[in-house]
């Protein structure tokens, strides 16, 4: 089964994924849960003048049944209530996650608010080491830090997290996609250290690199390769490489810039897959009709294509 929350109820969430939604056939259709508050769901379907008819479990948008699992109201934001019934529900690795939307200030775990949902998803799942990938057209990158401070970074960078996280992208990546056959991996520093004279950090790189190519040896590893040309490394047309940034804006600065939209956001490390699209809440066009579909239609068809492969 394929799981959606809601995301924020007044941003274009719950706008793109019913505009997405009613593109699929009804045989996709019947693969998708979504987990919605009735009162929100409502107030986007007449926003975009939808017929429809709510039953116990599901509601029937002109010739669409969308199953739903309606929700109820807490003391926490809408997002969390969500996000959180939908992780009780999930019973194996077949299932996939797909999150919506929100603001960093509508997440919350044991009432302490975190920054987003991979944070959410390392507290409730005790994994620090979550790693935050992304991908589109044949394009895979994975941040080693993500929403950390800049300050921050260069304490964070270790072996021991670099070789987790990327052993745990190629093995999803497998998984999931297909095999990884090269591994491109950034420095921290300017000119990736110029061999310790712009900054020592590359040498927790280098370690991890050497232990990666011990435990992947049919992989190929490069590194650590300046942070502002390793998008520019491209090998064999056929070959399906994964980039390794070592900060946030570092890997999603190029990746925002050729994609824009249509990109996968995914968490890798679960005992389930999640992903989420490649955009924000857009509140500045919420309730105009104007949000474009693209990047959820893009994510609910990958979802349906992965799983597919996992049944």
């Amino acid at each position: 089964m394929i799981l959606v929350t809601q995301g924020h109820e007044n941003s274009i969430s719950i706008e793109v994924f019913l505009k997405s939604f009613l593109l699929l056939s009804p045989p996709e259709q019947k693969n998708i849960l979504f987990f919605v508050f009735k009162e929100s769901l409502e107030k986007t379907l007449n926003l975009l003048k939808l017929n429809y008819t709510f039953s116990n479990k599901s509601v029937l948008i002109g010739q669409s049944l969308l199953k739903c699992s309606f929700l109820e109201k807490v003391a926490v934001p809408e997002s969390s209530v969500a996000l959180i019934e939908a992780i009780k529900f999930i019973n194996n690795e077949k299932d996939i996650l797909l999150t919506l939307p929100t603001s960093k200030d509508q997440l919350y775990f044991e009432r302490k608010l975190v920054k987003g949902h991979t944070e959410f998803l390392r507290s409730y799942f005790k994994k620090e080491n979550l790693s935050m990938v992304f991908s589109a057209n044949n394009e895979n990158i994975l941040l080693i830090s993500d929403h950390i401070p800049l300050s921050q970074v260069s304490k964070f960078i270790k072996s021991n997290v670099i070789i987790e996280k990327v052993s745990d992208s190629i093995v999803h990546f497998k998984q999931y996609f297909g095999p990884i056959t090269e591994v491109f991996i950034s420095g921290l520093n300017p000119h990736a250290g110029e061999n310790g004279l712009l900054g020592e950090e590359e040498q927790e790189i280098q370690t991890a690199i050497a232990n990666l190519k011990d435990i992947f040896p049919h992989i190929k590893f490069e590194g650590p390769i300046p942070g502002d040309g390793i998008h520019l490394k491209k090998t064999k047309k056929e070959a399906h490489q994964l980039y390794v940034y070592m900060y946030h804006d570092q890997g999603l600065s190029p990746f925002k810039q050729k994609h824009g939209l249509v990109g996968l956001h995914m968490t890798f490390g679960l005992p389930f897959l999640r992903m989420s699209v490649d955009h924000g809440t857009g509140f500045d066009i919420y309730g105009k009709r104007k949000a474009n579909p693209i990047g959820c239609y893009h994510l609910l068809k990958k979802s349906l294509n992965i799983q597919n492969k996992l049944l």
